[in-house]
């Protein structure tokens, strides 16, 4: 760090210590440096030039720019400044649309917190339309519809987030668990047998593996078992 006045306008050589510097921020664990390396870099890509002398070209820099601003907000929400986050994430979103989904489920949890519902809501149905396999955009779902009474909403994204995704037991488990809250015992009974049948018959395959030479072809049959449980 002690170096980088000495480099004047290089600007390059600049950005490049500036990643360094950020990056051993953040493996030595020190979020407030970091965080303030991070927004020094994030200055210097916003330098109309550093897209001119070969640093990067002028997507790669807004990609980088996005990345830079991403991290940025997850240290502000960190320390517990969700406006500053907020600003940082939706910088991110703005200068990276491949980077919108993802930010999607941070966006959201931020808008959430801040009791901003119904902007939260959307940014969070482009999140859970790529399909993650873990729940915690699904269970964000969940309080927000809660929250707001609208338990039958809920309970129809449900079934068609399993539709498209029919493969995740883990959501068609989450979709049983929400049917049993709003007493619908027996759908909710119906759909958590769906993975244990599924579950069965793909262990029942394995176990032929040793019977059997199917080792090549055995993950393909255990998608086709789920599917037909669809």
């Amino acid at each position: 760090e002690k170096t980088l006045p000495k480099m004047g306008e290089n600007l390059p050589g600049r950005i490049r210590m500036m990643i360094v510097i950020a990056t051993l921020r953040e493996e030595q664990k020190d979020s407030e440096k970091a965080e303030k390396t991070l927004r020094e870099l994030a200055v210097l890509l916003d330098r109309p030039e550093a897209s001119e002398i070969g640093v990067y070209g002028v997507e790669d820099i807004e990609r980088k720019s996005a990345e830079v601003h991403e991290r940025i907000g997850r240290y502000a929400v960190e320390r517990g400044d969700t406006e500053a986050g907020l600003a940082s994430y939706l910088e991110a979103y703005r200068r990276d649309p491949v980077r919108t989904a993802r930010l999607g489920l941070r966006l959201a949890e931020i808008q959430a917190r801040k009791g901003s519902r119904d902007e939260a809501l959307p940014r969070l149905a482009e999140y859970l339309a790529t399909k993650p396999q873990m729940l915690d955009g699904y269970e964000l779902l969940v309080k927000l519809r809660r929250q707001a009474g609208a338990d039958s909403v809920l309970l129809d994204e449900l079934r068609t987030h399993v539709e498209n995704d029919p493969r995740n037991a883990d959501l068609r488990l989450l979709l049983a668990r929400e049917l049993g809250r709003s007493s619908r015992k027996d759908e909710a009974l119906d759909q958590a047998m769906r993975v244990l049948r599924c579950a069965a018959k793909q262990h029942a395959r394995r176990l032929d593996r040793f019977d059997r030479d199917r080792a090549g072809t055995l993950f393909e049959h255990d998608q086709l078992v789920c599917d037909r449980l669809v």
